[in-house]
């Protein structure tokens, strides 16, 4: 009897045991899923993508359009893995940068492409801040929504540039 006992209670003791240590092992395979899906600066480095900064001119007339340069600060953080102003946020951010950046536009900017280029910017915004945010995302959606966050701004600054220098030019039509 005292063996039975000493039997159940030792099966016991094993169970718990294994059972721990299978827990030890899920949490390890779930903090190395963590770890794979963060971006490192050289991953970021490594995304190819045709950039085009501001032209000089344009930075002249965007000078006072504060809302834009906090949008290319935060693509600047991310360009170095600093992913702050999507974890942070409460949901409230990319409203309020989007809807500071639309109605602080100055009015040379005001055309149809620009406005699309930040209606797309806005969508890769979104885009970016739901895989930052969901812990299931793989490394390789997160770095296919950062490059597409990239190309997104990439093209809202080429159509920044293409306008400026399309009004730059003067061609006389003939009479």
């Amino acid at each position: 009897m005292l063996t039975l006992r000493l039997f159940k209670i030792s099966l016991c003791c094993i169970l718990l045991l294994s059972c721990n240590a299978k827990e030890g092992k899920a949490n390890t395979a779930s903090d190395t899923q963590k770890e794979s899906s963060t971006l490192s600066r050289s991953d970021i480095k490594n995304i190819k993508f045709n950039e085009f900064a501001l032209d000089v001119k344009v930075k002249k007339l965007a000078s006072l359009w504060s809302a834009y340069f906090v949008a290319e600060n935060i693509i600047k953080e991310v360009r170095v893995a600093d992913f702050n102003f999507f974890i942070n946020n409460d949901g409230l951010a990319i409203p309020e940068l989007m809807g500071d950046i639309r109605s602080t536009i100055p009015r040379i900017f005001k055309t149809q492409g620009i406005r699309s280029r930040l209606t797309i910017f806005e969508g890769a915004l979104y885009k970016t801040d739901a895989a930052v945010k969901l812990n299931s995302n793989s490394k390789t959606e997160l770095l296919d929504a950062v490059e597409e966050l990239f190309i997104a701004f990439s093209n809202l600054n080429f159509q920044l540039n293409k306008k400026v220098e399309k009004d730059a030019q003067n061609i006389e039509r003939p009479i």
